[in-house]
């Protein structure tokens, strides 16, 4: 239930990002500080060693099929450890959600 939540709230944190372009990590960071219950009960949902990873993975591909962002190349990009990762996807939200 908890990644349903996650999702519910794309919109309006799509809404809340303040570039017209950004990165995975970047909406991952903001999804989590505006809907901290949500991520955490998502995050304890993992059952795996390596949750962070698995449930930013989740969130990434439910992004790409939500149709309310468009892919906008990809960037060098820090995770949530500080490690760089060499490709991460950027995001363009459709005129419609930047004016919400």
């Amino acid at each position: 239930m908890s990644f349903n939540q996650l999702k519910d709230a794309f919109p309006s944190t799509i809404a809340r990002m303040k570039k017209d372009s950004f990165d995975t990590h970047a909406f991952v960071l903001m999804l989590a500080k505006h809907h901290q219950r949500a991520y955490v009960q998502a995050l304890a949902d993992q059952d795996s060693e390596t949750p962070f990873l698995d449930l930013h993975r989740l969130i990434g591909k439910a992004l790409s099929r939500s149709g309310l962002l468009q892919k906008n190349g990809q960037t060098s990009s820090v995770d949530i450890f500080g490690r760089k990762k060499s490709k991460v996807q950027c995001w363009k939200p459709h005129a419609a959600l930047t004016h919400a």
